[in-house]
């Protein structure tokens, strides 16, 4: 997330440190002109049932 500043996105280290084990929420700074969401996702599975699809 480095360097994202130059196109308005300012995240907030705190907020962005708390999103573990699956939490969700805003990351993004209270200044930050952009809003910055985590979502948590399980891609193995999402891979997993995709592949089930295609069989």
């Amino acid at each position: 997330l480095k360097n994202l500043e130059n196109i308005g996105i300012i995240t907030d280290p705190v907020l962005n440190r708390a999103m573990v084990s699956g939490r969700e929420g805003k990351i993004s700074a209270a200044s930050s002109p952009v809003k910055v969401f985590v979502i948590a996702t399980d891609e193995e599975l999402m891979i997993s049932r995709l592949a089930d699809k295609m069989t």
